[in-house]
């Protein structure tokens, strides 16, 4: 399961306190791969404060637009990437509850 952390750059593999607020729906070659979206609380971050996809949208108008445009395009011409929409906060939760399980 991957979350996106928005925020500054980081060393790949920091552990950092983030707050979910929601993700994207995704089909990767036919295959549900739904992305999290977070915000990290610890850092001065100018998301820290950003609780739900609602808020990141009002606030950050086309920080949404501009991830669902690369991950519909980072693996190239041939990928068959299908951005279905954001999911909440909550249907967030609910991925992460259910990968949580799976992997335990």
């Amino acid at each position: 399961l991957d979350v996106l952390v928005l925020g500054s750059a980081m060393v790949q593999g920091s552990i950092v306190q983030v707050r979910l607020i929601g993700g994207l729906k995704m089909l990767d070659n036919g295959e549900q791969d739904d992305k999290l979206l977070a915000v990290p609380i610890t850092e001065q971050s100018p998301f820290k404060k950003i609780n739900s996809i609602k808020e990141m949208q009002q606030h950050f108008p086309g920080v949404l637009t501009i991830i669902e445009t690369w991950l519909s395009n980072y693996k190239g011409s041939d990928a068959k990437v299908d951005i279905q929409g954001l999911i909440s906060k909550q249907e967030a939760l609910d991925v992460l509850d259910k990968a949580i399980k799976h992997y335990n």
